[in-house]
């Protein structure tokens, strides 16, 4: 009987411990596929990939990019390219925040100004776990931390 009750606790354990793996790989590949698209400025494509909450900071973004803007990004040949280098998770697990090391990417700091581009830059960027789905949330839009 101890033994039987010993195999249901070990099972569980692992059942857990596999959807916790897979948890922490989707956090990885959302943030991941919202970095790519909001730095390439498919800001429709990224607010698949945010909370509701954050929708007014990529509208916001998004209204600010001008004509100026897009010719910048048209004139690259190469898009940006985001990865999560590395993710750090609540005690809870259902919040996260993701460092990203973004290249070939378009800043629009001064408003007024048209952007410039940038080799390369990092980013923190949050996500809370909801609804099954790992979901950036932004208080404000995403600044470089370098």
């Amino acid at each position: 009987m101890i033994r039987r009750l010993l195999c249901i606790v070990v099972l569980f354990l692992f059942a857990s411990c596999g959807n916790t793996s897979d948890k922490r790989k989707q956090a990885k590949e959302n943030i991941g596929h919202f970095a790519t698209l909001y730095f390439n400025y498919d800001f429709s494509g990224a607010m698949d990939y945010c909370t509701y909450e954050s929708r007014k900071w990529i509208s916001m973004i998004a209204s600010n990019v001008t004509e100026a803007d897009l010719d910048i990004l048209r004139a690259q040949t190469d898009g940006a390219e985001a990865e999560v280098i590395a993710i750090f998770f609540g005690q809870d697990d259902t919040t996260a925040v993701a460092t990203v090391h973004v290249a070939n990417i378009m800043l629009t700091d001064t408003i007024g100004r048209p952007g410039h581009m940038v080799e390369e830059a990092e980013y923190s960027i949050p996500a809370v776990f909801r609804s099954d789905r790992w979901l950036v949330k932004m208080a404000c839009p995403l600044r470089s931390g370098k």
